[in-house]
């Protein structure tokens, strides 16, 4: 009997709260495993919440690798390819590692991203290169909208700074009185 291990991630804290794609991935791929019949232990299942998958390092990741180089399964499998990462280096090195390693990565549709199959390898560059572009596009409008924000006085981002409350609907900072006497008086 095959032995699997699953991986899922979902990019924000956000999302990780509200449950974007992060507990249906996981059924998906528990789905899919069960109906091959594969052996799923709960030490397999790898789930990475709110991490960026710009990160070559992310815990799950770094277990699943571990457990990967001591051959602890046979496939893994995942809601699609780009879960495993947003740089098409880093993905598509994790994916030959698995492949000299003899582990199949899979999706839930039981499309395989080994590179024993041509098609399949130009595949998984494919969506390797795509969600990299992705990534470094949304980086990019990121970067071009910050300047605006900053001439509107819009807050661009980050935790909440001490002495003020984000305004409604995200439409800024404004002044949380209470808290601003503190750092008035930490500035006079």
């Amino acid at each position: 009997m095959k032995r699997a291990a699953v991986y899922c991630r979902v990019s924000s804290a956000k999302q990780a709260e509200e449950g974007h794609s992060l507990a249906e991935q996981e059924t998906r791929c528990r789905a899919f495993v069960a109906s091959q019949g594969w052996e799923l232990a709960d030490e397999h299942v790898y789930v990475e919440r709110g991490v960026s998958g710009a990160k070559s390092s992310r815990p799950a990741l770094d277990a699943m690798r571990d457990a990967a180089e001591h051959r602890a399964f046979d496939v893994l499998v995942g809601g699609d390819v780009d879960r495993i990462g947003r740089s098409a280096v880093d993905t598509l090195n994790l994916l030959d590692r698995l492949d000299e390693l003899g582990i199949t990565p899979l999706d839930t549709t039981g499309r395989s991203y080994s590179a024993a199959d041509p098609g399949a390898r130009m595949t998984r560059g494919v969506i390797a290169l795509a969600a990299q572009y992705e990534r470094d596009m949304l980086a990019e409008r990121v970067r071009r909208s910050v300047p605006g924000k900053r001439a509107r006085g819009s807050y661009n981002g980050g935790p909440r700074p001490y002495g003020y409350d984000f305004g409604p609907s995200g439409s800024g900072l404004v002044v949380n009185e209470p808290e601003a006497v503190v750092v008035r008086r930490i500035f006079r």
